[in-house]
């Protein structure tokens, strides 16, 4: 039976964040016990044999006596580089820095060897001011300690180096408010523009992937048709050499996207759905290719047939099997040592940074949730952005980089590991947008096939509308969710 676990707060009283961990943690069926820093200083005679995990949360180093006294390890949770227990006041100082992304790491420190070691990293966005930054975080770690505690017993640690704990100082006030000054300009900048993508091609192979003159050479579409951007695009070269091209095109009037098919520049729409649609990830299965849409509001991934002459959607769907119900994003499907492997994100849970994934035997499913789900939280290179290609015999995955702007870059990941029970991937690339180009300010899609590389790309276009826009978008998408039946 799984032993009790201590939380050593700040204060006498729990705050909500700390009883939100609390509570998230009883429910996952642990007993919990609360000690404050006042009990830990009075060290009073606490007898706990079945004490299994002590987790500090008073964002000091009071964990670390306690773990030796009663002879169990002590978590933390430290930011930076560095390594800091002051978690608040290390996220200011990197705040001021202007850090494009908060880096935290849950750290398991060991009374029998003196050290610590990590247990999982994440990186979040940084918001415009500190106390939305602050608030992002712990909003995000409520859910950390539980899943790191199924995994416990595995011996699974993110990083098996050994690591020296420190803290610091808070910067000023005066600084903090220096730096948010900035934040809010761009706030008023982003508030009245609009994104605009479009999706271009250049012949290629994977290892033109990894050139550094890729962007130079890509060719753009038209431009786009007015109020709509073209983005999320996958292809082929069909049996007379043509271009076929499926990608996303947004109407910012209706706030959701449509799917298109594009043979040698004629665009005709194939997939309208009274829903969002986009990231229309492509498959092969017995000669036949499907498209599988992103249909996240209607959480039930669907594969649908695609080639040069088929029919319009969204009739003749094939639901995939263990994913209903799963509201999807960017669902992205790759064959890796005997198995069908399923990476995305969730719409309802951090989708920019989130990474779920599964297994099957067939690219239709059963899909089997992976063991350590969620897999990886990571805002610069978790949500997919094409499908994974083999260079030089090593599988490699390209991510968004999602930290600074929605779509900034791709990250190319390497898969080192990936078994039912173990993940590992490393970042190896980086591909940016064309500062020249007329798309300068994002890349969030990138494939290669046939001899052709595709990818998309955008722009920031000012527009007094944009508000309007933005917020005509959101309310669409929910009033959808809560009108359209669920498959």
């Amino acid at each position: 039976m799984p032993g009790s676990i201590a939380l050593l707060i700040g204060s006498s009283e729990p705050t909500e964040w700390e009883a939100a961990v609390q509570a998230r943690i009883t429910a996952a069926g642990r007993n919990v016990l609360v000690w404050s820093r006042e009990l830990a200083e009075q060290k009073i005679d606490v007898q706990r044999a079945d004490l299994e995990l002590l987790i500090d949360l008073s964002e000091r180093d009071d964990g670390i006596a306690l773990a030796e006294r009663f002879g169990v390890p002590v978590w933390f949770l430290c930011h930076g580089p560095d390594f800091r227990t002051d978690l608040c006041d290390s996220i200011k100082s990197g705040f001021v820095l202007h850090e494009p992304f908060i880096e935290v790491r849950l750290v398991e420190w060991r009374a029998e060897t003196g050290t610590a070691r990590i247990v999982c990293l994440y990186r979040l966005r940084s918001r415009k001011t500190i106390g939305r930054s602050i608030a992002g975080v712990k909003e995000a770690a409520v859910d950390w300690f539980t899943e790191n505690l199924s995994r416990r017993g595995n011996n699974l640690y993110f990083d098996n180096r050994d690591i020296q704990l420190t803290s610091g100082d808070a910067p000023s006030s005066w600084r903090l408010v220096a730096a948010t000054l900035p934040n809010l300009v761009r706030i008023v900048a982003d508030l009245f523009a609009v994104e605009e993508w479009n999706v271009g091609t250049a012949s290629g192979t994977p290892e033109n992937i990894f050139n550094g003159e890729l962007m130079s050479r890509v060719q753009w579409l038209p431009p786009n048709p007015r109020f709509c951007f073209r983005a999320d695009p996958f292809g082929w070269r069909n049996g007379q050499g043509k271009i076929v091209l499926l990608y996303e095109i947004f109407d910012f009037k209706e706030g959701r996207g449509c799917i298109v098919r594009n043979i040698d520049g004629a665009e005709e729409i194939i997939g309208d759905f009274p829903y969002h649609a986009s990231y229309p990830f492509l498959i092969e299965e017995n000669g036949q290719r499907y498209a599988i849409p992103e249909l996240s509001e209607m959480a039930s991934p669907t594969a649908y047939p695609v080639d040069s002459n088929s029919p319009k959607w969204p009739n003749g769907g094939r639901p995939l099997k263990g994913l209903e119900g799963v509201p999807l994003v960017d669902g992205t499907i790759f064959y890796h040592e005997e198995r069908y492997w399923l990476f995305g994100t969730r719409s309802d849970s951090e989708p920019n940074a989130v990474l779920h994934a599964w297994y099957a035997s067939s690219c239709f499913g059963p899909w089997i949730p992976h063991k350590q789900n969620p897999i990886k939280f990571d805002i610069t290179s978790s949500r997919p952005g094409g499908t994974p290609f083999l260079w030089r015999g090593q599988m490699v995955r390209p991510a968004q980089d999602c930290s600074t702007t929605y779509g900034a870059a791709i990250v190319l990941n390497q898969i080192e590991t990936l078994t039912p029970n173990e993940f590992k991937e490393t970042p190896i690339a980086r591909i940016e947008p064309d500062l020249n180009s007329r798309y300068p300010t994002g890349l969030h899609t990138i494939n290669v096939i046939d001899g052709l590389i595709i990818l998309d790309a955008k722009r920031h276009v000012p527009h007094l509308l944009a508000p309007y826009y933005r917020w005509r978008e959101v309310f669409l998408s929910r009033r959808r969710a809560k009108t359209l039946p669920r498959k």
